[in-house]
């Protein structure tokens, strides 16, 4: 029972007036209040530093809205168009990547009704049009994978860069499924700056 009186703030005010024998007459009511006002404010410091170092933490998984079977299937291809994207792997990008002849020959090439490019004729323009063209991407963290309409819809922070011009920004990409295969279409920049 003593316990239970001595928890909290007047539980330790008693404890205290108790241990150095004054009476509460001897004690001010405002030093009192002051008291345990402070305490109070204490408390109030503590949750506050608690939830903002709660805020700074990854709030959550990027494939937190996804099944089990998604992500299975999701992740391994998104890790891969990453690194595709980042290493400049422009031989395995061609094979996940969802654009017509007309796009690709219209963005590489600057002609939609120019000749189907093999393999090697892509890779050559790749690495000719990006970072000069087109923008590159640098570096990219995952932030969330969301189902959208036909797919999914992966975002994440990019270090963009084209010639002189640089940004860092949320940056996204629609992920097709077709034949049992994820095919990635255009990553997007957006005016949104974030951190990597």
């Amino acid at each position: 029972m003593a316990g239970l009186e001595r928890s909290g703030v007047a539980g330790a005010m008693k404890l205290f007036l108790e241990r150095h024998s004054t009476t509460t007459q001897e004690i001010s009511k405002q030093r009192f209040f002051e008291i345990v006002y402070a305490a109070d404010m204490l408390k109030l410091a503590i949750v506050f530093a608690l939830a903002v170092a709660s805020t700074a933490m990854p709030t959550s998984d990027p494939y937190g809205s996804l099944t089990p079977a998604e992500v299975r299937f999701l992740k391994p291809e998104i890790e891969r168009w990453i690194l595709d994207q980042v290493k400049h792997d422009w031989t395995d990008m061609g094979k996940i990547q969802e654009q017509t002849s007309e796009l690709k020959n219209a963005l590489l090439l600057g002609r939609r009704d120019a000749p189907d490019m093999d393999q090697k004729q892509y890779v050559q323009r790749m690495r000719v049009t990006m970072g000069l063209d087109y923008p590159e991407i640098k570096a990219f963290t995952l932030r969330d994978v969301q189902r959208e309409s036909g797919g999914f819809r992966v975002v994440g922070c990019g270090r963009l860069q084209r010639e002189t011009w640089k940004q860092t920004s949320i940056t996204f990409v629609h992920v097709n499924i077709v034949n049992d295969k994820a095919m990635f279409g255009l990553p997007k920049g957006t005016p949104d700056s974030c951190k990597l």
